[in-house]
């Protein structure tokens, strides 16, 4: 094996040899012919050398003049961190109807959502249709699409501790074509048979309200809240509030302290019989 091996790096070798001294190894520059290509790599070489040790081009340093820092200022257009916008990407505020006897949480909220807010007058169906039906001819007088359009109450009012119509409310909001978004905060826990809120003291079908939110610091005896409704509507809370779940999200205890709460209001049915009983004791004799 090993004398076949060194005939092979012979003939390997020859070859190589063969090859340099072949004629197309040699190298024409400038119509002149060199038999080798060592001149022609030395030449490169060269030429490589001087391009290396010349100078780049460098302006000349020294001050902008007062008159060229205005004009440069002046040609400069900033570019915008987003694309133009076009009439086709805005968007209608939403139209937010809400009682104007609200507690403060609701009334920030309104505030913070930038929406067009209409207020009407505390509990009043009839002020709350005229301003819906004002709505309704608007949109009809100038063919407006209808937007994000809410009712916003409360069920038992924090300010006034009266209850709000929701069967009344329910008929106009069918009528309109708004959706409704009451908050439970004093009626969760407290109203219907099972604690299950103004819904459930009505009768009505809880599909028929879009929105419901509650705090848990009331029948709870806990902190944080909750907002619920349709699949839509939780699901577009859980995208909108994806940014809010380790910077405002419920400590696991408080959560656990909810859970339990409503444990003992399914467990317990006369807790809220006796509940109710107390509230009618006691408005019956402030009322009397």
């Amino acid at each position: 094996m090993s004398s076949g091996l060194q005939i092979g790096i012979m003939d390997l070798m020859n070859h190589l040899i063969g090859a340099l001294d072949a004629p197309f190894a040699g190298a024409v520059v400038f119509g002149v012919h060199f038999d080798g290509h060592l001149v022609v790599e030395a030449l490169l070489v060269a030429v490589i050398v001087f391009l290396l040790f010349q100078k780049s081009y460098q302006p000349q340093k020294r001050p902008l003049t007062r008159k060229e820092i205005d004009q440069l200022c002046d040609e400069w257009v900033p570019e915008p961190l987003h694309p133009a916008i076009t009439m086709e990407m805005e968007i209608e505020p939403p139209v937010l109807e809400s009682d104007e006897g609200v507690h403060w949480g609701i009334q920030n909220g309104l505030f913070l959502s930038r929406s067009t807010v209409k207020l009407f007058k505390h509990n009043d169906m009839k002020a709350l249709e005229n301003i819906l039906e004002e709505i309704a001819l608007e949109d009809k007088r100038v063919k407006k699409v209808l937007n994000r359009r809410f009712i916003v109450v409360e069920a038992i009012y924090q300010n006034s501790g009266q209850m709000v119509p929701l069967d009344e409310i329910i008929r106009l909001k069918e009528k309109y074509k708004f959706r409704v978004l009451v908050d439970e905060s004093n009626s969760f826990g407290v109203l219907g048979k099972t604690g299950r809120g103004l819904t459930e003291h009505y009768g009505i079908p809880i599909q028929k309200v879009d929105i419901i939110t509650a705090g848990m610091g009331y029948a709870l005896a806990t902190t944080g809240g909750f907002c619920t409704g349709s699949a839509k509507v939780v699901d577009h809370q859980r995208l909108s509030g994806a940014g809010y779940c380790f910077s405002a999200s419920l400590p696991p205890y408080l959560a656990s302290a909810a859970i339990t709460a409503i444990d003992v209001l399914e467990e317990s049915h006369e807790l809220l019989v006796r509940l109710q009983e107390n509230v009618t004791l006691l408005w019956n004799d402030v009322g009397g």
